[in-house]
């Protein structure tokens, strides 16, 4: 029954995220948790500009709140809104970041360069790979690698201290995906007694 429960909030999840994506366009939303409650569901959105979600007064959030009621069907949802720290690393704002920065014509080069360096200056991450496949550079379509530090790609590691975003730029001559990876420092779990 557990099981079910946590693949029903994993669905709601992902069609929370790709409802935010369509109706809050402007806003960057780097990840959403549901804890469910016995009277209510709350929804955690984690995110840079938390003004943008709430709106004035609260007016956003409220009406946020009673679409979601009627497009989900869930009885009592509340949304709460967490703003991110500037010093926290968050690999989907950096994609968004970046897909942004690729529309607006900037050197892609030099774009991943500056977050690379941003990333790393972090005390808490070991490595970045940032990865851009699409028409970058002339009509054909090839794909771009820039890394620095180390990465893990499988296993244990990868799958707990690897945090991924993916975002997709449009720019006039095709769609380019960019896809940011950060692998963060392990954190040392204390012994059991």
């Amino acid at each position: 029954m557990k099981e079910l429960r946590y693949i029903q909030r994993g669905k709601l999840a992902d069609k929370l995220w790709l409802y935010f994506k369509r109706n809050l366009k402007d806003v960057r939303i780097e990840d959403i948790d549901i804890q469910e409650l016995p009277a209510s569901t709350r929804i955690i959105i984690h995110t840079p500009t938390p003004g943008l979600i709430i709106g004035p007064k609260g007016e956003k959030v409220n009406e946020l709140t009673e679409e979601i009621k009627k497009v989900f069907g869930l009885e009592n949802p509340q949304i709460d809104v967490k703003k991110l720290d500037r010093d926290t690393i968050a690999p989907q704002v950096i994609a968004e970041s970046i897909a942004k920065g690729i529309e607006n014509k900037k050197n892609v080069g030099a774009l991943c360069d500056i977050y690379l360096k941003r990333i790393l200056s972090h005390p808490d991450v070991l490595g970045a790979e940032i990865i851009i496949k699409g028409k970058v550079r002339g009509s054909k379509s090839q794909r771009l690698r820039f890394y620095r530090g180390c990465m893990k790609k499988s296993g244990e590691f990868a799958e707990k201290y690897v945090k991924k975003g993916f975002a997709t730029a449009c720019p006039p001559a095709g769609k380019i995906g960019v896809k940011v990876s950060v692998f963060f420092r392990p954190k040392e779990e204390e012994p059991e007694k």
